[in-house]
């Protein structure tokens, strides 16, 4: 059995005991690829466009872009946001 590195660990931000509630293995951390913040940065571009008044990057452009690139289904709760700037991304939301 291999030996778990950093990048095997679960990405969870929270207390201690949620970070011990993820299995290890279920969630992976992966570096983002430059294809994914060169389309992020291009999403933002379109979002400030549309009169969005953020000056910096949203979060969920880089998350987006990521799954795009990496051909991931994302599972979200904002999936009308997803769907405008990533339209072919697989989206698995509750709603």
């Amino acid at each position: 059995m291999k030996q778990a590195d950093e990048r095997d660990r679960p990405a969870v931000a929270g207390s201690r005991e949620e970070c011990i509630a993820a299995p290890q293995g279920v969630i992976v951390r992966r570096p983002i690829p430059l294809e994914a913040a060169f389309l992020a940065g291009k999403c933002f571009l379109k979002y400030r466009g549309r009169g969005g008044q953020k000056r910096s990057p949203l979060p969920d452009f880089f998350i987006g872009a990521h799954a795009a690139v990496e051909k991931m289904a994302l599972v979200t709760r904002d999936a009308s946001r997803y769907r405008t700037y990533f339209p072919r991304l697989k989206l698995i939301s509750p709603a």
